[in-house]
């Protein structure tokens, strides 16, 4: 959002240059000090032309809003190349996606597979990025456990629930998803995320758990305590964790939590 208050308008700022936000420069047309919406309704941006979606004037003070439709995203472009461009905040295509603002996001090593042209799924144009935490902004009509407002963090996995395989816990394989986000589709390497099945994948984050504490809960986390648990550890067991990545460190705090002794 930008606010621009009277005294910095007093006379018609079509063509004049603000800066707002971290010190980002932007051009504004078609408004004028009295606040009357002149015949432009578009906003441009270093160069960049977005529609807003609201002019808010309260002609006592001059006071406008304007809410931008554009956001920040790293962008997997071609083999070997990754971008940070502008590209258009997602909406809702499905009744079952919610749109969530990302609070904090990690890098994966799978993005790096991505870069080194290890993953033939994955699309060129998308948005990179599958592990996150934030806030519900917006959910489809036929999201029944969140509502905007709501602090999540999300599944890596993209599944619906209720096909052959989702029945029976193989979630990876599910027909209708697998790994979707920052590979088939736009992920969370940007200011907000479409979630699709979104009451399968969000989980709502407790009030007494941070951000911070939630965010490896959708792969690193995960990955590492399923490795742990699947090796049958039994109290006091001497246990040797292969590779300490993060998600090698998850396991061995998770064989720690399951009684390993060293």
């Amino acid at each position: 959002f930008l606010f621009i208050r009277h005294p910095a308008v007093r006379e018609s700022f079509t063509d004049r240059r603000f800066s707002f936000c971290s010190g980002i420069s932007a051009s504004y047309t078609g408004f004028s000090a009295s606040g009357s919406l002149l015949s432009s309704d578009r906003v441009l941006h270093d160069g960049f032309d977005f529609p807003y979606y609201n002019a808010y004037n309260n002609r006592r003070y001059g006071l406008f809003l304007l809410r931008r439709m554009d956001m920040l995203a790293y962008t997997y472009k071609e083999h070997g190349r990754f971008i940070l461009e502008e590209k258009e905040r997602p909406v809702l295509k499905d009744p079952k996606d919610a749109i969530v603002r990302v609070v904090r996001s990690t890098i994966c090593t799978s993005d790096l597979h991505i870069r080194n042209g290890a993953v033939p799924r994955a699309v060129p144009g998308i948005i990179l990025g599958h592990e996150f935490v934030g806030e519900v902004v917006e959910t489809g009509s036929e999201v029944v456990k969140l509502s905007a407002g709501m602090r999540v963090a999300a599944n890596c996995e993209t599944f619906c629930g209720t096909c052959f395989y989702c029945k029976r816990g193989f979630v990876n394989n599910c027909e209708h998803g697998g790994w979707e986000l920052g590979c088939r589709i736009d992920g969370c390497q940007a200011e907000y995320v479409r979630v699709p099945y979104a009451d399968m994948g969000l989980t709502p984050i407790p009030a007494s758990v941070t951000y911070e504490q939630a965010l490896f809960t959708g792969d690193i986390l995960s990955s590492g305590f399923w490795g742990a648990e699947i090796a049958n550890i039994n109290q006091g067991d001497c246990v040797a964790v292969i590779g300490a990545g993060p998600v090698g460190l998850c396991a061995a705090e998770s064989a720690k939590y399951l009684g390993a002794g060293t």
